[in-house]
């Protein structure tokens, strides 16, 4: 036998006698071996027993470089002086949120980052419910795809408080809704659940379903659309089919009335005023002096079927009610032209900020937009 044939048998052999290697990826089969969760490690689940308190707040957070906002450190230092349960999930390494959160006063689990927030919600609950951890309190999931303005947090906020403490006992109830893909749903940047639907079997399999939907998801679409077709527009569908109710705290916005025609126009008119007192080059046209973007004023209109990105489209209106949020992705420029609905946000943000008198504080993440906002997205 030549020497190179030999060598070829060797190297056979020696890879049959290895170990299977499982590498887990986000469109792994989660219900395969040792891929029961995502969660590396949970650091401070004993601390929750001895913490009765009125809600749990649940922090999904990811970025690329294990990086925690100002803005989103302000509210998880809030919900903790509030005296709520706190749990941070996160793709990040425990010694690199140290360096931004402190020692850990809440809950951290670290996990790999599979299944986007629904696959970190599915691991924070399985978490809870091991451990015996699972009360009657309300659940509210924050997660970290908002550029925190100027909003202190809960216990200041009173949208953030509502979510919370809601007034009625809604089982599922968001800051806005939406009617995008013919299907009405909660929109899943921050919601709360009651402890009915939290705790329930039936939110239990839903969760379960969506994980086991992962295995078989990756050779049909893309894991994104995965991720927005079976969490966020399957979680609402299932909530009502279930018997359970689900409603959002700005739902009059999908059919304005009259008032909020006369604050947007109050609105345009501040900010014509202010931007008319600049000084402009005698180059620039004079009709872009004292105009506005040409969109402001009509992008939030929803269209027939009340299509409209709530979140998008309506982010000056929810400024203007005090909601201190705007959606990470109107800054960026990855917007598929079905998916944008609010071409102005990048013009005319600082200049509503301005005219509602909106101080932007020192942890604002307005401060570390370089950190936050990629111009371009895979």
């Amino acid at each position: 036998m030549s020497l190179g044939k030999l060598f070829k048998r060797l190297i056979g052999r020696a890879r049959k006698a290895l170990p299977s290697v499982h590498v887990r990826t986000w469109g792994s089969d989660p219900s395969g071996p040792n891929n029961t969760s995502a969660v590396i490690k949970a650091i401070g689940l004993a601390k929750l027993a001895t913490r009765p308190a009125p809600a749990t707040i649940i922090f999904l957070h990811y970025h690329p470089s294990e990086f925690f906002a100002p803005g989103y450190i302000q509210l998880i230092q809030s919900a903790q002086a509030c005296g709520y349960r706190v749990l941070v999930v996160s793709s990040a390494r425990p010694s690199r949120a140290k360096k931004h959160l402190g020692d850990f006063e809440c809950v951290y689990i670290q996990r790999e980052n599979i299944g986007y927030d629904f696959g970190a919600l599915r691991d924070a609950r399985e978490s809870l419910a091991k451990h015996g951890l699972l009360t009657d309190t309300r659940y509210v999931i924050i997660n970290s795809s908002l550029i925190n303005i100027a909003s202190k947090g809960f216990g200041h906020d009173p949208i953030l408080d509502r979510l919370a403490e809601p007034e009625n006992d809604i089982d599922l109830l968001g800051v806005t809704s939406s009617f995008e893909q013919r299907t009405y749903h909660i929109q899943s940047y921050f919601y709360s659940f009651s402890a009915r639907l939290f705790c329930s079997s039936d939110l239990d399999n839903y969760l379960k379903r969506y994980w086991l939907g992962l295995s078989v998801q990756q050779s049909k679409m893309k894991a994104r659309d995965y991720a927005i077709k079976n969490g966020e527009l399957g979680l609402c569908s299932f909530v009502l089919k279930n018997g359970y109710s689900a409603t959002s705290l700005f739902e009059h916005l999908h059919l304005p009335c009259t008032d909020t025609f006369a604050a947007m126009e109050s609105l345009r008119m501040d900010i014509q005023d202010n931007i008319s007192k600049k000084c402009f080059p005698d180059s620039l046209p004079g009709s872009w002096a004292g105009s506005i973007h040409p969109s402001f004023m009509t992008e939030w209109w929803s269209k027939p079927g009340l299509q409209a990105n709530m979140s998008q489209a309506c982010w000056a209106l929810l400024l203007l009610n005090r909601f201190m949020f705007i959606k990470r992705e109107l800054l960026e420029n990855y917007q598929p032209h079905n998916h944008c609905h609010a071409r102005s946000a990048c013009s005319m943000l600082m200049p509503v900020l301005r005219s509602l008198e909106v101080e932007i504080p020192s942890w604002s993440d307005l401060h570390v937009l370089n950190r936050l906002v990629f111009a371009s997205r895979p």
